[in-house]
């Protein structure tokens, strides 16, 4: 993740790593730590926040997020909160998940996504959906839909 942030800012790894890692100290009201040494919660907090730095600024990563983290359901939160497709990284619409539709008459615009199942995708990955099982999707890509 700091190698592909560090590229997108135009900083050696090492520069963006040191700002990476004060700003987040900064915005969490933490001390300044060592990736070397910190603790696996310090450590899953600080990759949470590389993430979402990449999402948010849609940053291409060298590897997919799924397949290296193991809280699947933040990634997929952050896809939703950034509209970034869960697969490609690309703009996203939201997939109502099975149990969760939004169709039948229902205006897409009013009504509450709360408690509803959910997925970011792009047209293309949201196509794609729609011509298989959501399960075989979901598999075949290693993500979920998580309730908002």
């Amino acid at each position: 993740l700091i190698h592909d942030i560090a590229a997108w800012m135009g900083e050696t790894e090492q520069n963006a790593k040191a700002i990476l890692k004060s700003d987040f100290c900064l915005n969490n009201e933490t001390q300044d730590f060592s990736l070397s040494d910190c603790s696996k919660d310090d450590a899953s907090k600080f990759i949470e926040y590389l993430l979402d730095q990449a999402i948010e600024n849609g940053i291409q990563l060298t590897d997919k997020p799924t397949d290296y983290l193991d809280d699947i359901e933040t990634y997929v939160r952050m896809c939703i909160k950034h509209r970034k497709c869960v697969v490609c990284g690309q703009e996203a619409e939201l997939h109502h998940c099975e149990g969760s539709r939004v169709g039948m008459g229902n205006d897409r615009r009013k009504i509450s996504n709360e408690g509803k199942a959910m997925i970011a995708l792009c047209r293309k990955h949201h196509s794609e959906l729609h011509n298989m099982s959501e399960q075989e999707f979901m598999q075949k890509y290693h993500v979920c839909g998580v309730k908002m």
